[in-house]
């Protein structure tokens, strides 16, 4: 039975901008898995991170086992000795002596202790590790969107602008015909950098083009809008049918 387990920083560093519950129940389930190979029952954001986790948890805990039995083998006094061959039956000529290889450092121990030269790349899960929760985000429920936009927020008060906030919710949130939200149908989406790229939009609030290109602009916009909620052509378009990115060129920014 082991006696203890290693974590490294990477998955520290992978888990520690989650919900505590998914912090508990991830860091058990490596104690667990770690000590006695008990298999952790977890689900959504934190099943995820841990089939990352796993594969070093059954690397060191191969190099344990391994470690145990050169230490039963050397207790016992290692590999028992070839028996002579009879001088007798050694045809003339020919000896059985073969030369005399370099001895192993008998005061060596076996390498018992996991936490020895265990160095499996500590570094070598960040990157999937983020990829694994971007991507997963993706997956939210709207409850699940909200929770994340509130703990980015908290963390940083100056992420986002309070005036922009549910601006930038309702525009990810908004569902289509089948409920499917607009952050849904991204592959990759990380709140975080998504209110910097939605704040540096904002501070600017124009476009730099000229009228007979912003004619053009406001043309396609309207054309995908329209093809979009099925309005007629010349029908009227709600600020609300409009990205956020696109209020200014359609000379919506100052509307309420």
């Amino acid at each position: 039975m082991r006696d203890s387990v290693i974590i490294y920083r990477s998955w520290y560093e992978a888990i520690k901008d989650l919900d505590a519950d998914v912090k508990v129940a991830l860091y058990e389930a490596i104690i667990h898995y770690g000590l006695n190979q008990e298999e952790p029952k977890l689900h959504g954001i934190a099943q995820v991170v841990w089939q990352l986790i796993k594969p070093n948890l059954d690397a060191n805990y191969r190099k344990w086992q391994n470690g145990q039995k050169g230490a039963e083998h050397g207790g016992k006094g290692g590999r028992p000795k070839k028996p002579q061959a009879n001088p007798s039956e050694t045809p003339q000529g020919i000896t059985d002596e073969t030369p005399a290889k370099p001895k192993r450092n008998p005061k060596r121990t076996p390498n018992v202790n996991v936490n020895v030269n265990e160095n499996v790349n500590e570094n070598e899960n960040v990157d999937a590790l983020r990829v694994a929760r971007s991507r997963t985000s993706t997956k939210w429920t709207k409850d699940e969107f909200t929770a994340e936009c509130k703990r980015v927020c908290e963390e940083d008060q100056n992420r986002l602008p309070m005036a922009e906030r549910k601006p930038f919710f309702d525009y990810w949130t908004e569902a289509d015909a089948q409920g499917k939200m607009r952050f849904n149908g991204e592959r990759y989406f990380d709140v975080g950098r998504r209110m910097d790229t939605w704040k540096r939009r904002s501070a600017k609030n124009t476009f730099d083009v000229q009228p007979a290109d912003r004619m053009q602009e406001q043309k396609r916009i309207r054309l995908e809008i329209e093809a979009k909620y099925g309005i007629e052509p010349g029908g009227a378009i709600t600020k609300d049918m409009v990205p956020r990115e696109q209020w200014a060129i359609m000379g919506m920014d100052k509307m309420i």
